[in-house]
């Protein structure tokens, strides 16, 4: 993953974190592959950073280059939420991303190998 992909995720939670009380991976996913949904998030953040990044990413990037921004990080997030695509993998508990940031908690995953797809 290279610098451009994590910019992209860690202002992605950022902005779904501000903007819902419980947020979830799907959110995350729609903010960095829905334009509109996108918009609506940014357009009501009044952090400096993401006002930045909305000005950098969706206000003057044409709309291949955006594509290009945010194809390899909505890849991996796709990759590390397999509920969105697969009904039988379903979590029973959401994760509140917001306490577990708010409270300084640590969020330990297994991955086995295989499990996420082809490297």
């Amino acid at each position: 993953m290279g610098d451009e992909s994590a910019r992209v995720i860690i202002n992605a939670i950022d902005a779904v974190c501000e903007y819902y009380n419980q947020p979830t991976p799907v959110h995350i996913f729609r903010f960095m592959a829905d334009d509109k949904f996108r918009e609506k998030i940014l357009a009501s953040s009044d952090k400096p950073l993401l006002k930045m990044f909305k000005e950098q990413y969706d206000e003057k990037l044409r709309d291949s280059e955006q594509m290009s921004k945010f194809s390899p990080p909505i890849n991996k997030v796709w990759q590390a939420a397999p509920t969105f695509h697969h009904p039988h993998h379903r979590q029973t508990k959401s994760l509140d991303f917001l306490d577990i940031m708010n409270t300084r908690k640590i969020v330990v995953c297994r991955f086995p190998r295989g499990a996420l797809g082809k490297r």
